[in-house]
């Protein structure tokens, strides 16, 4: 096992089957999402990522928040789910992302909610041509 700064986090394996999955890699804005029990930002596996619109993170990603309002609250800003586990989100960080494959829902972070894919995401998630996404929710 690795260790890092995080303490107490193990990365998920949120994948439900790794056939014919395909990535693309995004950068991750600094600073968006977890802190562990010392405060070290992370960012798990599994989280359903969204493009930055505003401010001067746009063009880089972050959760899916429908909360937050620099884009990243718009479903069809959606571009995936996080497929890194990145240890130290102090900085801006390399990330791939899942946009075509088969993923188990309760592995998944959606709109910071564990195990649930709300409706809005999980339209622009699963055949979204468009966007050129194609997940499975298992």
């Amino acid at each position: 096992m690795r260790y890092s700064k995080v303490t107490g986090i193990a990365p998920k394996e949120y994948l439900y089957s790794t056939v014919g999955n395909q990535s693309d890699s995004y950068t991750l804005a600094s600073g968006l999402g977890s802190t562990d029990d010392e405060g070290n930002y992370y960012l798990n596996k599994g989280v359903v990522l969204a493009v930055i619109t505003s401010g001067d993170a746009a063009g880089k990603v972050g959760p899916y928040d429908t909360t937050a309002s620099d884009g990243r609250e718009t479903a069809s800003n959606i571009v995936g789910f996080n497929d890194t586990f990145v240890v130290d989100n102090s900085e801006d960080a390399d990330v791939g992302v899942l946009y075509r494959g088969t993923v188990d829902e309760t592995y998944c972070t959606c709109d910071g909610t564990l195990g649930t894919i709300s409706g809005a995401a999980a339209a622009v998630l699963c055949d979204n041509a468009d966007a050129g996404l194609d997940i499975t929710i298992r």
